[in-house]
């Protein structure tokens, strides 16, 4: 079972009006945590999705363009929702500078996208997702 934290990161991921996205809800509709591991800067959630669900195409990626920060936390943090082989693979956060709170109840300060520069790497935190970059990132 996913985390409240995880819930609403993997919400944040998969919203959006693209037909990639939507395999992926229907994905998640019935996926399940298989395992989770942590570590010092971050937990790793890997899913198990049922082999009669939708896959994508592209078959392997991996989106990057949602960041958060959590209250007391002195910087900002990303994360990975990987596919593959077109399913749900793979739901990993992490924090570069600060140490992965230890305890329960994590207050998350903020959750923000974001805007995919013309190289195509993510950078600036935004309120709304960068839709035509994103397609562009697909589609590559």
């Amino acid at each position: 079972m996913l985390t409240q934290f995880e819930q609403i990161l993997l919400s944040k991921f998969l919203d959006g009006d693209h037909p990639v996205l939507a395999t992926l809800r229907a994905q998640a509709a019935t996926a399940i945590v298989a395992d989770r591991a942590f570590s010092p800067v971050g937990v790793n959630a890997y899913f198990a999705i049922s082999p009669n669900a939708p896959r994508t195409a592209p078959r392997s990626f991996d989106l990057t363009d949602v960041a958060f920060q959590f209250e007391g936390a002195e910087n900002p943090g990303p994360a990975v929702l990987m596919v593959r082989d077109g399913a749900l693979h793979e739901l990993m956060v992490y924090n570069w500078t600060d140490v992965w709170p230890a305890r329960p109840g994590l207050v998350l300060k903020w959750m923000k996208y974001l805007a995919f520069s013309p190289d195509g790497r993510t950078g600036r935190e935004t309120e709304q997702r960068d839709m035509a970059g994103l397609a562009k990132e697909l589609a590559a």
